[in-house]
């Protein structure tokens, strides 16, 4: 089984949403079921094709201090990154911003307007956090 973990801050290079991200997918990879996971920063990998995995992770953060908006840069990568439709999507953001759960619920309508499944959501609030929540992620395959 083959796992996508794709993140995109408020800006290039976000460093708390990076460290979340990789231990949400250290925490998958050390699943009984042992799949190969791959991080990507949606501003590195603008128009890559991520079509051909299994399941995805994706996560944003806040942009500004309120919350509950997303950056725009996810719903470019997201027209662009091939078919995801009817895939199935973990969402999580981090803790940033005073509206967290606006800011979910904005970034998973971001990825059901593009028509993925989503499975599960979260806020992670630190590293030790989703590094748990990738170990008890219930991957299931499209």
């Amino acid at each position: 089984m083959r796992v996508c973990v794709l993140y995109g801050g408020s800006d290039k290079e976000s460093y708390r949403l990076r460290k979340l991200a990789e231990q949400l997918a250290r925490g998958i990879q050390e699943q009984d079921c042992a799949p190969t996971v791959e991080v990507f920063n949606i501003y590195n990998e603008m128009g890559r094709k991520v079509s051909y995995y299994d399941y995805y992770a994706f996560g944003s953060e806040a942009v500004g201090t309120w919350g509950g908006k997303i950056p725009g840069i996810v719903g470019e990568f997201l027209k662009n990154c091939g078919t995801v439709s009817g895939k199935r999507f973990f969402c999580f953001t981090d803790k940033k911003g005073l509206r967290r759960n606006l800011t979910l619920l904005t970034l998973m309508r971001a990825l059901e307007k593009e028509g993925a499944f989503i499975t599960n959501s979260e806020i992670l609030e630190n590293e030790s956090m989703a590094y748990a929540v990738g170990r008890r992620l219930k991957l299931a395959k499209n």
